[in-house]
């Protein structure tokens, strides 16, 4: 019985593993962010408020040159159904967003822990490696080449927009202000804000319950530490700037207000590891790294974590035109945190190897036989006999999760379990903490596969006895082993591109399993994955080609990053391909720092975006600068990367792993495909592209490649472009259903449906109510839910179909939309009123969902998808 209740409870943890959820940011009712006309502020907007008979509570004030606004409190059904153009008629209103709720970033951490202890030796080796530069995130992007000149990023300003940062850390400095690393921010939100809650802002970004932003902050500038690496900036001065709290999430004006102190601060890099889906241009933190641009700060946005889900579905504030969304490759090795114990064969001589304790980890010191017990399964220890007094060795299973293996060796008896991954994956840590009712479960670690090897091995001569040093006394340390898909795409690395067409992610750096600081009281130093930690090294890298370059303009850096990266080659489902990754998965390629900061050919472009079929824009030129001493001969060539049907059904975007991806080139002609050009001149070169032929239209096929450049000099350069072979307005935007509901049924709306409600609504779950549903399965810059009256034709609602438009009534509660994803619901329930509490009177209906097509114009009909309930009679009782 016990080991059916293991196995079932298993299976049921990995179906829920496997089910991947869709975050969004949350629009929070009655808050709006007002930003003011050049020749009005705060006072200005009050007072227009008040001619207007509108009660408003002021919740945060921001004002520099880049951005002056405030937000605001409004009491509900104050600005009507529609408040944003209600708020936008007022004279002193530049432009008015809602504010959002904005999630705490998803990166995965790995391991968290301490500083070395003794190291084998040939840790010691690998550790000596990384202080000469041989980080791995760091010799993938050629920084390790511009630390060997001394260009450590000197003289430039970094700005981290994230969570606090442990700045008494002492790889961050040991110390907040001037002369110290960190050397400027604030704390915008303080330890406990949170929904519903107030913030405590304050002049101290200190912060240690998460350590986020400490290991952001270590990436771009940690110093020299017990574990070897340092940041890929460590010569930069930072700037801390605080908007997530220890409790969660932060608002969008809290976020604003960050950035522009970070501006008003003289950051000349400002660096934002998180990500919200959008898709969209438009929103407010997008529109805010284009301002920063205009003033010459570049700014740098995690592209997001969400991978997985396949195409269209950038997060923002990387969408934005001029700020760079920054993908995450694998790194070319995978940090291991071990502690050490050994092992030896019949009491002979011991020999040490590397684990990683779990939970529980009340080892203690132990010295005890090890046993190997492959023949137990999930839940079913048959056959294995009593372990009592043993190092249990069992390996994951694709069908159990590992706790539920490991649960199933304490029924042998055995008080001490380590375990491993033989497909030669490195066990991450484990969580098998004892139900209060399975048997007593004292110690669980993992171990990678090469140990386990060794432990087979060893097994196979003799008797095998096990000594461990409590893992609580014992440092930890790190090791490092090849990655089978280092400098491929992350597959939690979101895809572009925007749904007005533009290439993102613009560049891509190392973000899988990245090593660096992490708050003392939570171990110093963590392994993290994520976006988060491909961004930040790009902000370095930028600061390198600052230092190097004598601080070019943003567009010349944008340009640099692109032109020089290095294209990456396309890895499906882990396997690697002779192809190269889509453009829109991983950008201009992994970012080569050495390339751009002595680089002696300069482009005039980063991208090419070609758009859809009716927008195609094929006839594009470039122009190749020779900014060296010396002639060089360029040859320009064309390379496409892998081609792919964004849906399977014609509907609905596919999963990453579900894409359909072919060999589909664009047809490329080069004006020139030899040119010398002389020390100090420049040329122009000319392209013309034409789509691939044959394509399924109606499935959204993506093709994509690059306009290589190769230099006589050895300069190495490439150009991205990207289009779509469809018509954008013709993508299905979403569908709708609509039904009668109550607390417990929901039967389809018969046309001549006649609805009776209660007008109180304390009974409400007593009636029946017209509700909608639909999934958004594509991004929409605008969606409404509207109450039309109806003219039915035989002048009742009773028995039919035909009925005449009548009279808008008013936009539902929570509607309209704007700027959304793709793949959220949009759902709700009409009770008798509008969205601004207007009650309807009793009478014949329809509910109208409207979607604006991708490119579509707002006034034109035909750009518009609308989908309408059947019509309806409503009674109130």
């Amino acid at each position: 019985m016990g080991s059916m209740s293991v196995r079932s409870l298993c299976t049921n943890l990995l179906a829920i593993a496997a089910t991947a959820s869709v975050v969004s940011s949350t629009i929070i009712p009655g808050r709006f962010l007002v930003e003011f006309q050049d020749n009005a502020n705060h006072d200005h907007f009050s007072s227009h408020l008040k001619r207007d008979g509108i009660q408003a509570t002021p919740i945060l004030k921001t004002e520099s040159e880049l951005f002056r606004a405030a937000s605001y409190k409004f009491e509900a059904g104050a600005l009507g159904e529609d408040p944003l153009s209600e708020l936008a008629k007022i004279p002193s209103v530049k432009n008015v967003w809602p504010i959002e709720e904005i999630q705490k970033p998803k990166d995965k951490v790995i391991w968290q822990g301490n500083g070395n202890g003794n190291l084998p030796a040939e840790v010691e080796a690998r550790v000596a490696n990384a202080k000469a530069g041989g980080f791995a995130p760091h010799v993938m992007t050629q920084v390790d080449m511009l630390h060997a000149e001394n260009i450590t990023g000197k003289g430039i300003k970094v700005g981290i927009i994230d969570g606090g940062i442990d700045y008494l850390h002492p790889a961050l400095g040991g110390g907040f202000g001037p002369g110290y690393l960190v050397a400027r921010g604030y704390d915008f939100v303080g330890d406990d804000y949170q929904s519903g809650n107030d913030e405590k802002p304050d002049d101290d970004p200190y912060e240690t319950c998460d350590g986020h932003g400490t290991h952001v902050a270590g990436i771009i500038a940690a110093q020299e530490n017990e574990l070897g690496f340092i940041g890929a900036t460590p010569g930069v001065e930072l700037g801390a700037y605080r908007v997530f709290s220890c409790a969660g999430g932060t608002r969008t004006d809290i976020i604003a207000a960050g950035v522009n102190r970070a501006f008003e601060d003289g950051n000349n890099i400002i660096t934002a590891s998180f990500s919200e889906e959008s898709g969209w241009s438009e929103t407010l933190m997008a529109v805010l790294a284009d301002r920063l641009s205009e003033k010459g700060v570049i700014f740098t946005f995690a592209n997001g974590n969400d991978g997985t889900h396949g195409p269209f579905n950038v997060g923002q504030p990387a969408t934005s035109h001029e700020g760079l969304g920054v993908g995450s490759t694998e790194t070319d090795e995978v940090p291991r945190v071990f502690v050490d114990a050994t092992y030896s064969i019949a009491n002979g001589t011991s020999k040490t190897f590397g684990w990683r304790p779990g939970k529980p980890s009340n080892w203690g010191n132990v010295t005890m036989p090890l046993v190997i017990a492959d023949k137990i399964v999930c839940g079913d220890e048959t056959g294995v006999g009593n372990l009592t007094g043993s190092v249990v060795l069992v390996k994951s299973t694709p069908n159990c999760a590992d706790w539920g293996v490991v649960r199933t060796a304490t029924l042998t008896g055995s008080k001490h379990v380590l375990i491993y991954n033989p497909d030669g994956k490195d066990a991450n840590f484990l969580d098998a903490t004892p139900r209060p009712d399975d048997p007593e479960l004292l110690g669980v670690g993992t171990i990678p596969v090469d140990v386990a090897e060794q432990l087979y091995a060893a097994a196979a001569i003799g008797n095998v006895t096990i000594k461990i040093t409590d893992p609580n006394y014992t440092k930890e340390y790190v090791d490092a082993v090849p990655n089978d898909v280092g400098g491929t795409m992350s597959t939690f690395s979101n895809w572009g591109p925007t749904f007005e067409l533009d290439i993102k992610p613009d560049i891509s750096a190392p973000g899988g399993t990245i090593l660096s600081v992490y708050p003392e009281e939570k171990g110093k130093y963590a392994v993290i994955s994520g976006t988060s930690m491909s961004t930040p090294l790009v902000a370095s890298i930028i600061a390198l080609i600052m230092e190097a370059r004598g601080k070019p303009s943003v567009a010349e850096i944008r340009n640099l990053l692109s032109s020089t990266a290095k294209p990456i080659q396309w890895s499906k489902n882990g396997a690697k391909e002779p192809v190269l990754a889509p453009i829109i998965q991983q950008g201009g390629g992994l970012v080569q720092a050495y390339n751009a900061a002595r680089s002696s050919t300069l482009v005039s472009v980063s991208k090419f975006n070609l758009n859809d079929t009716a927008n195609f824009d094929g006839s594009r030129e470039f122009t190749i600068k020779n900014v060296g001493e010396k002639d060089i001969t360029y040859t320009i060539s064309h390379e496409g990367a892998v081609a792919f049907n964004t849906f399977n059904d014609g509907r609905n975007p596919s999963e990453a792993a579900e894409l359909n991806t072919f060999v589909a080139n664009a047809s490329v002609s080069l004006s020139s495909t030899d040119i010398t050009i002389s020390a100090g001149s420049e040329a122009k070169i000319s392209v013309e592209f034409d789509p691939p032929a044959g394509l399924d239209a109606e499935q959204l096929p993506v093709y994509s490649g690059f306009i290589k450049i190769s230099g006589t000099n050895g300069d190495a350069l490439s150009i991205p472009y990207m289009g779509v072979a469809t018509d954008m307005r013709s993508v299905p935007i979403f569908e709708t259903t609509y039904s009668a509901t109550s607390n417990s049924e929901s039967i389809p709306i018969e046309p001549g449906y006649e609805f009776v409600m209660s007008e109180s609504e304390e009974d409400w779950d007593k009636f029946h109510y017209p509700n909608w549903f639909g999934p958004l399965s594509f991004g929409t810059a605008y969606l409404d839910v509207q109450i039309w009256s109806v003219d039915v034709g035989n002048g009742t609602a009773e028995g039919s179909n035909e009925t005449t438009p009548g009279r808008n009534l008013g936009s539902l509660q929570g509607f309209p939309w704007e700027y959304k994803q793709r793949g959220i619901a949009i759902w709700g329930s009409f009770t008798g009123t509008t969205g601004d509490g207007t009650r309807v009177p009793e009478g014949n209906y329809t509910i109208i969902t409207r979607g604006l097509k991708i490119f579509g114009d707002r006034e034109v009909e035909d750009d518009w998808v609308v989908v309408k309930s059947p019509p309806f009679g409503l009674k109130y009782v």
